[in-house]
Formats: C-alpha cells, structure tokens, sequence
C-alpha cells in the first residue's frame, strides 16, 4: 500500500514512470547532496558499470532538468536489474531514503467533474478519455518527445477500437466496484498536448488522458503514469502514457492479462499510489509487472481505500446508508463481498479512517428477526518501500504489516429512528468476529446496521458483514431433511415450528410432498413436544423409481405462509430412494494399488507420504487427519521437490458401476501454481479427468486453474474438498476411472500438488411391494374406482396381485376384494 511508479516486462532493462511533484510545502531530506555533486553523480558514470547506453541518455537528460525539491519520477525495474542501476535513477529523480504513501496529500484534489474534491477517504468521479493519434506527447521519463500513436497501435493488435477500449472500461470499472472512485467515460478528446496544465474538461477531455507513444522499445519500459492532479493544475494530471514499440503487449493470452495489468497498475499511480515491495507476484503495484492473477489485489484494495473510502461511500450516517432495500424473507447476504475475478483477502468494505463510520438499512414488511457477523479481513504481509540502494529491486526489507488487526471493529442493529440501539456486537479485540443473533425486529419498518471502529487507527481495516434477516414465526430442520430413504418405508423427520411472539394459524403446519412430479400431496406435522415447538413430519413409503420432493409449511398470523426450504414448491428439498452402496472410502494409510506415470518430469512425481511441510507451497498436513494423503514429492531433504520439466499422473483402478444409480465421487485436493519463475509461467492448470472403458478415452471432471481469473480458481493452496454427481457422465459403467494430474511445461513455476480423502459412492434399490390393499385399479388411490374395477371383472382368475379387480392380490376377483377396497377405503398407495 505504498509506492508510485511503473511497470516493467521480464528482461533486464529499467522501467520508470513519471510521477508529478504532488506533496508542495514539504522540503527535500536535509541529508540530500547539493545538486551539483547529485549532477557529477549522474552525468559521468560509466557505461560499464551496469547502466546501458539507452538508459544512460535517459538519466542524462533527467540530470539536465535539475534535481527536484521532490521526485518528479519514480523508477521500479526488472528483475535482476544491476542495483547501481536502481540507485542511479532513485537519486537522479530526488526520492529520499524513506518515501511512502501519503494519501492525504497524493490523492486528486479536484477533478472535471468534482472541482474541489472532499478528504481523503471521501469518494470522487473521474472521467477518462483517449488521445486522438497525432497528440503531442513531451518526454516524460528522458525518452524523447513524440506524437501518440494509440490507435494506430492498439488497433494493429486488436483490430477494433471497441475491443481495445474495452479492457480499459473494465479496468477502470474494477477500480469503482473497489474504491469509492466514480468513472465515467468522456468520448471526447481534443487533442490538446499531453502536458500538466492541459487537465480534464467536461465535454472537452477527460481527467485521466490515455495515450502512447515509442518510449525505449521491447523489454525496457512498459508505461509512465502521471500522479493526480492537484489544488494547482501543473502539478499533475494523473495522465497514462503506454510504449506502443514494446511487443510485451503482444502477447493477448489468458484475456490479455499483460495489457490489463499493466494498465491497472499504471492507474493505480494516477490513483496517487506509490510501489510497494517486495517482489513477490502477489501485489498490483510491486516495481515489476506480475501476471499470475488479473488486477487489484488486497494491498491495492487497501490503498483505494485509504485515499478514496471504500464503493459504498457516502454512508457516514442514517440519512446516507446504503439500502439493502424491502426484503424479501427469509434474506441472507454477505455485504462486500467482490465479483469475480477472484482476490484473496479481498473486500469492497472497510473502515477507512479515524471516526468513520457504515450505515446499512432494510425495510421488512412484518415482524422479524436479525443475525450478523462482522468477518475482519486481512492477513500478516510483506510491505515495503522501494528506496533501499543495494537491496534487491530498491526494496527495503523488513516491512509488515498485519492488515486483520488495524482496527477494532464493532457494530450495533439500530431502530428505525436511527438512534435507538436494540443489539450490539463490540466484545471482542481486533481482527475478531464481531456477532448478534436472533434479535428481535417487533414491528414491520426500517432498521439499520452501524458498523464503526474502537480507537484511533488511520490505515483502512477490511470487513465482510453477513446479515441474516428471517420470520418472526421460524420453520425449520433441527437434523436437516431426509437425503435417503428406504424403499416402502415411511420416512419421518424432525421439525421445528417456533412461533415465537407470532401466532400460528391451527393446522396450518403441513408437509407437501410429491414423488412422480405433479400436484403436491399434504400430510399434517404431528406435534411431539409443545415445548419445544417439536414436530414430526412422515414421508410416505416411496418405490425405487421414485423421486421424492418436499417441504414443511407453517403459517403465522403476523409473518404469513413460512416454508422450509425457502422455495417450497419452486425449491424443494429431494430425496434419493435406495440405500448407500460405499464402493471406495479411502484415507491412503494404505496403498491402493493405483498407476503413477510420469513424463518427462525430473522432480515431483505422485507418491503417498505424511507431508513433510517444507513452506514451499505444498501441504502442511494432509486433509482428513489420518497421516498420509497423496503428493507430488515429498522430500524433507530437498524441499525444491516440486513438479519439475513435464507431467506426473495418478490414475485409479477400475470401479464397477453396473446397475448402480446416484454414483457420486468426493474428494480433497491441494493445488499451488502461484510461485512463478518469469511473468506468463503461471501456464500449468491442474486437471481432474475420468474414463467409462478402463483409461481408454478420458473427459474432464475439473480444471482448475491455472490462475485466479479462471473458472476453478484454486491455485494458492489449501484443501478443498469437491463432489461430483457421476450420473449425467457415466451411467453404470463397468470401468470407470479417475486420474490427476499436475504439470510444470514450458516456463518454470512452482507446482505443488495432493489428493486426500478419496470417495465413491452410488444408491442401490432392489425392492417388490407389497400389493397395495384395496387398489383395485392400479391407481395408487383406493376410491369408488376401484368397486367398479372389481365389479368389472368378477371372478377373474388371475396370478396373485397381477390382474385388474384383484384388490386383496390373492389372483381371485371375489367378494373378498370388495372387503378390501372397503376396508382401504381413501388410502394412497405407496
């Protein structure tokens, strides 16, 4: 949460960026060397000792300008860039030894469409525009001046101005869904120079103005970014300049991650933000780019929020809380929760500064009830500055920061005059779950959740709230509902009907159920224990074939028709007919007898073990606490012993799945693709395949990763446990198989795999019932139909239960069937 600069592609050359001279009124570090020895440092250094000739003129004409009270540019490099290289441009562009973020003083002061823009945590509205090819673009970082040739460029690459312009709206996009920034795209651009005092106009341009241009070519310098404008408009303009000659961009796998990455760090300095360290592949706005995830990442979430609140901002009181609108009951929702692309530790709410605070509000139409949870989110990390000469990429190591326990957060349910407080949850220290539950809402109205910060902190603490609102009267299942039962047997189930200050409407408290489709059947709960609101509900005997779906219904004379689930007849639950047949339940203490092949790999073949936990991405422990579990190498001696150089497959035996039906698999898996040798080697995805002819042929069951934007994006460890229904995909199969496999090919990564708790599972039902007494039609109802079925066929002579009239099943239509029917009159046939 700290630098502010550029990015750089994987070679060895230097990126910079220029950041305009923000903080006024601060003096330069009183240990800074007069200019005329900063100049001698600079103007002479030799070729040889480490700075090449492009990047030598590029300082020169740096040293030419003078060196600024305070940095006019930040320089962030490759790895593997000489360090002398890195102080040179460090000194040359003024930064002193410790330079980190100030977000009251390096977000956007005013902007088109705010003018004077709010403090810092307090949102704003950014337009944006592109630069018509021909603009004049001055030299920003050394590189010559030049004319922008976006169009032309990107156009060459994708085509189509609307492709391109597209992952720039998405970019920005992602930036408003997590801060408190408002982005509205200007379509027009005059065209004036690319210069500071040229900022944003409504109608005319846009506050941030994209451009490109030839800065140093391929693999040196991939951006510059001007920081934000301020109070006096010459001193920024938060400006993107992209080098169009450099073929990094080239390359548009994996969604163009590169071109969006790039340009969401590049406006992460246009945001006001500084590099952060170290280089770890982890961040948005480390010194170099970083490809295996897609965008803005927990530290970066963290510093928009510092400058700019978070996305639900202004909601500093009643009168501004953000609605959660007229609920619908019952109601549940995570409060912050982000879309996809995935980000760890990731948030669109935070407390983001000394006295602030977030209000929510609901309406519900009858009397209720209100649980919450307020989930802290960070985590203990690497945080420094890049401003250390002779450490690795400039960075200074030894920075932590603990993003969970920034502040100590509470919350309270307030009434609807926005004053009154009915339940609080403030018990606990910092970075502890915060909860109330079941609290009483008495009347139909708005209420409101608070949610504010003990003490004094001044650095945004991320949260998640869950909110849970439901009936006064409750349904529910105190041992969840029937997921198997046996073949012609009832089924019966517990049920809590709870009407708690609410009345329950007498004999309202039914089971709806339906086993072949059609209209629902009911059945009346029987009351087993008033006090505690104890029911139980009884399925019919169901045959094989049989899909059984139902739910409970209660209705209260305050909270109206309750049903458990909370679909009733639109969701219910179902249940499979049968008894489980368990055909694998292993933990690995043994060897299954499973194939392990291998190809090409010079390291991290499948083998069974106790996890060695050598901290490199592999598995601490195994899943199910038995000992052993599955795991690409698992040397305690040579902890490097990930999957190296090729692919290594582990693949069952044959199963037997004839004449089984409901087959299912679970399992838990360990996948680590995230330590990566160069940008773009995050290529290797974990794949999970089975086979119907004994390995013959092989489909997909998962593919996860291999990087967090994907579909299955369970590349950062961690076991994660996975079921699958095999019916749609193998249908009593006589040699049914499964295989995983992990793979290091192409650019090395770090690939740690495991398997554990391994599952196979299918229902069998062998069931003939017993004749139905009295049915003598076949209609599963016994009803006037059936007197006249055994009128019909009086004395028929059948084998026993097969024939029309039989009522009693002894294969004789006699009197003896009438007494049947008579004696089941109205029953329903299982």
């Amino acid at each position: 949460m700290r630098s502010a600069g550029r990015v750089v592609s994987g070679g060895v050359m230097i990126a910079l960026g220029i950041v305009s001279v923000l903080l006024a009124g601060v003096s330069p570090d009183s240990n800074a060397l007069p200019e005329a020895t900063e100049v001698e440092r600079f103007a002479f250094r030799p070729v040889g000792d480490g700075i090449g000739p492009v990047h030598q003129r590029m300082l020169d004409n740096l040293r030419a300008r003078g060196i600024p009270e305070m940095p006019s540019a930040a320089a962030c490099f490759a790895p593997g860039t000489p360090n002398e290289v890195m102080d040179a441009f460090h000194e040359a562009l003024g930064f002193n030894d410790r330079f980190q973020q100030d977000p009251a003083n390096y977000r956007w002061a005013q902007t088109a469409t705010d003018g004077p823009t709010s403090p810092f945590g307090e949102g704003i509205t950014l337009t944006y525009s592109f630069v018509p090819d021909g603009t004049f673009i001055p030299s920003g970082v050394g590189e010559p001046a030049a004319v922008s040739d976006l169009f032309f460029w990107l156009n060459s690459i994708y085509f189509s101005p609307g492709v391109w312009q597209q992952l720039f709206h998405d970019m920005f996009a992602r930036w408003g869904e997590i801060s408190g920034v408002n982005y509205v795209f200007e379509p027009n651009d005059d065209g004036a120079d690319v210069a500071l005092a040229n900022t944003g106009i409504l109608g005319v341009r846009g506050d941030v103005r994209i451009c490109a241009k030839l800065i140093d070519g391929n693999g040196g310098t991939l951006a510059y970014n001007n920081f934000p404008q301020q109070a006096v408009a010459a001193t920024g303009n938060g400006d993107m300049v992209i080098d169009s000659a450099d073929s990094f961009y080239d390359l548009t796998f994996g969604d163009s991650v590169r071109m969006r990455n790039v340009l969401a760090h590049e406006h992460g300095h246009g945001l006001g933000m500084f590099h952060v360290c170290p280089v770890n592949q982890d961040k948005l706005m480390e010194p170099s780019v970083s490809v295996p995830f897609f965008g803005q990442q927990h530290d970066e979430i963290r510093g928009a929020h510092a400058m700019y609140g978070d996305a639900f901002e202004p909601d500093n009181s009643a009168g501004a809380a953000t609605s959660l609108g007229a609920l619908a009951l019952p109601f549940a929702d995570t409060l912050g929760t982000l879309g996809p692309p995935v980000v760890a530790n990731g948030s669109a709410l935070s407390i983001d500064a000394d006295g602030e605070q977030d209000w929510f509000s609901f309406s519900i139409t009858t009397p209720g009830r209100v649980s919450a949870q307020l989930n802290p989110v960070g985590l203990l990390y690497e945080d420094g500055p890049q401003s250390c000469g002779g450490q690795p990429a400039n960075c200074c190591p030894g920075f932590f920061t603990d993003s969970q326990i920034i502040a100590d957060l509470g919350f309270e349910v307030i009434a609807g005059d926005g004053v009154t407080v009915i339940a609080s949850g403030n018990s606990n220290g910092a970075g502890i779950v915060e909860a109330v539950a079941d609290v009483a809402l008495n009347s139909a109205g708005t209420y409101y959740l608070r949610v504010f910060e003990n003490g004094v902190p001044v650095e945004p603490q991320l949260y998640t709230l869950d909110v849970a609102v439901e009936s006064e009267l409750s349904v529910s299942l105190p041992n969840g509902a029937p997921e198997i039962i046996a073949p012609g047997a009832a089924a019966p189930f517990d049920v809590i009907v709870d009407p708690r200050s609410d009345t329950l409407v007498a004999n309202s408290a039914v089971l709806r159920y339906r086993y072949d489709g059609g209209a629902y059947l009911s059945a009346p709960l029987v009351l087993v224990d008033p006090m505690t609101n104890l029911y139980t509900a009884t399925l019919p005997g169901a045959l094989c074939d049989d899909i059984p779906e139902f739910y409970v219904e209660a209705e209260g004379v305050l909270s109206g028709v309750v049903t458990e689930p909370a679909g009733g007849a639109s969701a219910p639950s179902v249940a499979l007919v049968g008894s489980e047949l368990v055909i694998a339940d292993l933990d690995f203490e043994s060897d299954p007898g499973w194939f392990v092949t291998n190809v090409g790999v010079t390291d991290g073949a499948w083998e069974i073990g106790v996890p060695v936990n050598c901290d490199r991405a592999d598995p601490p422990a195994d899943f199910d606490g038995s000992g052993n579990c599955f795991l690409t190498t698992n040397d305690a001696i040579d902890c490097n012993s990930d999957v190296d150089d090729g692919t290594t497959i582990l693949e069952t035996t044959d199963f037997d799945l004839t004449g089984l039906t409901d087959a299912r698999v679970s399992y838990a898996r360990w996948f680590t693709n995230v330590f990566v040798g160069a940008p773009g080697s995050q290529e290797d995805p974990f794949l999970v395949q089975y086979s119907t002819n004994g390995g013959v042929n092989w489909s997909d069951l998962e593919v996860v990763g291999p990087s967090l934007n994907d579909a299955i994006p369970d590349v950062v460890g961690g076991w994660v446990q996975r079921s699958f229904d095999l019916d749609p995909l193998i249908s009593g199969a006589t040699q049914v198989r499964f295989r995983w496999i992990a793979e290091d090919i192409g650019q090395g990564s770090v690939v740690e795999a495991g398997l554990d708790a391994f599952r196979l599972s299918a229902i069998e039902c062998d069931f003939t019932p017993a004749p139905c007494l009295g049915d003598a039609d076949g209609s599963g109802v016994v009803d006037f139909g059936d007197i006249t079925s055994v009128l019909s066929n009086f004395l028929n002579d059948y084998t026993p239960g097969t024939g029309l009239g039989d009522a009693n099943g002894d294969g004789l239509v006699d009197f003896a069937d009438i007494t049947s029917v008579l004696s089941n009159f109205l029953q329903v046939c299982p």
